[in-house]
C-alpha cells in the first residue's frame, strides 16, 4: 500500500513539475523591439517605453507602411489604421499580443497628413467661470477637478477650440445635486473625423467624496497578468509537500516492519 502511494505521490508530483516548466515558458513580453515608417520620421524617436508618436505626411499619401517588430519573437503583432488616410489626423494602432495570449500593449501613432485644422478636436481655452481647474488648463489634459459651493447648482463653463469652426457640446453643468457631479465638453472637429472629450468633475465643498465612484476613479498601471505564472508558487508547496508526506509514511511503514 505504502509503495503504491509513493508512486502515486511521485506521478503526481512529476506531472505538476511538468506543468512549471510549461508555464515559465509562456512569455508574458508584450513589448516592442523596433517601430519604423516608410515615410517620414517618427517624433520622439523609438523608445520600447514610450507608446505614443507623431509623424507628418504629404497630402497625396493614403497609406503608411508600418514595420514592428516585437522584442520577443513568439509575441503576435496587429495593425489598424494605417490605410485610407484621411486629411488631418489619423490614429494608427500597434497592438502587441504577448506569447500568453493575455498581455497587451498598444502604441500609437498619430499620422497628421495635409491640413490638419481642419481635424483637430483640441481646446485652446477651457474655464468656469469663477473657479479655478485643477490642474491648470493643457490642450493635452482632458480631465480637471474643480471645488465649487454647497448651494451651487449651476456652472458657466467657457470653452474655446483651436479651430473656431469646431462642435462644442457642453452637457452636465446644471443640476449640479450629488457630492461630486461630471461636467463634459465634446469638441468635434471641423470634418467631423475627431473628436475629444474633456471634464470636468466638480465636488462640493466639505463633502464627503470616499464613496464616490468618479471622483476615486483608479489610474490604469501595466502589469503583467500571466496567470500560468502566477501557479508556480501553489505547485512548488504541493511538490514539496507530496515529497515530505511520501518520506514520512515510508518511515512509518520501515519502523513498524522492525517493529
Amino acid at each position: 500500500m505504502t509503495k503504491k502511494l509513493i508512486i502515486a505521490l511521485l506521478i503526481i508530483t512529476c506531472s505538476f513539475g511538468i506543468l512549471s516548466v510549461n508555464a515559465e515558458f509562456q512569455n508574458n513580453n508584450p513589448l516592442l523591439k523596433n517601430l519604423q515608417v516608410n515615410i517620414g520620421t517618427l517624433e520622439p524617436s523609438f523608445d520600447y517605453l514610450i507608446t505614443e508618436y507623431e509623424i507628418l505626411l504629404p497630402e497625396n499619401i493614403n497609406e503608411l507602411l508600418v514595420e514592428a517588430i516585437p522584442d520577443d519573437s513568439n509575441a503576435n503583432v496587429s495593425i489598424l489604421g494605417n490605410k485610407n488616410l484621411i486629411e488631418g489626423v489619423n490614429r494608427i494602432y500597434v497592438e502587441v499580443t504577448a506569447e500568453d495570449g493575455l498581455t497587451k500593449k498598444t502604441y500609437t501613432i498619430n499620422a497628421l497628413r495635409g491640413d490638419t485644422k481642419k481635424s483637430t478636436p483640441n481646446l485652446k481655452g477651457l474655464n468656469v467661470k469663477d473657479y479655478v481647474l485643477i490642474p491648470a488648463f493643457d490642450p493635452n489634459i482632458i480631465d480637471y477637478i474643480i471645488e465649487i459651493k454647497d448651494d451651487q447648482e449651476n456652472v458657466e463653463v467657457q470653452a474655446v477650440p483651436e479651430n473656431e469652426n469646431a462642435k462644442i457640446e457642453i452637457t452636465g453643468n446644471n443640476s449640479l445635486l450629488d457630492n461630486s457631479n461630471v461636467i463634459s465638453i465634446e469638441v468635434t472637429s471641423e470634418n467631423e473625423a475627431n473628436s475629444k472629450i474633456y471634464t470636468v468633475l466638480a465636488v462640493k465643498e466639505g463633502r464627503d467624496t470616499r464613496h464616490d465612484n468618479d471622483y476615486n476613479a483608479s489610474i490604469d498601471t501595466y502589469t503583467n497578468t500571466s496567470g500560468n505564472i502566477s501557479i508556480i508558487p501553489v505547485i512548488t508547496i504541493i511538490v514539496i509537500a507530496s515529497i515530505v508526506i511520501a518520506f514520512i509514511l515510508y518511515m512509518r511503514r520501515k519502523k513498524h516492519g522492525r517493529n
